[in-house]
């Protein structure tokens, strides 16, 4: 029963994280978010210039809030991973 064990990684034996994937999922969603913000902008641009601003102002707020989480949240599982592989 050891040998078995033994021969199992770290990652293998690793369950999901609940809170680090509903993160994920709402960077992902702010991503997409800002993507659709820079779309209607663009849209309205041609007959409300300081309205499509406001748009391309709130699309890069939420694309940077998104990126900036989804840097934090690869930095946050590497160490992680590396706690979780030096604790045996």
């Amino acid at each position: 029963m050891s040998d078995r064990a033994a021969t199992f990684s770290a990652r293998a034996r690793r369950g999901p994280n609940l809170p680090l994937t509903v993160l994920a999922a709402i960077y992902i969603v702010a991503l997409i978010a800002a993507a659709v913000l820079y779309f209607i902008a663009i849209a309205t641009m041609g007959a409300d210039p300081r309205g499509a601003a406001g748009y391309f102002l709130f699309g890069n707020a939420i694309g940077a809030l998104g990126v900036l989480g989804g840097m934090l949240h690869l930095a946050v599982a590497a160490v992680r991973n590396v706690i979780e592989d030096n604790a045996r």
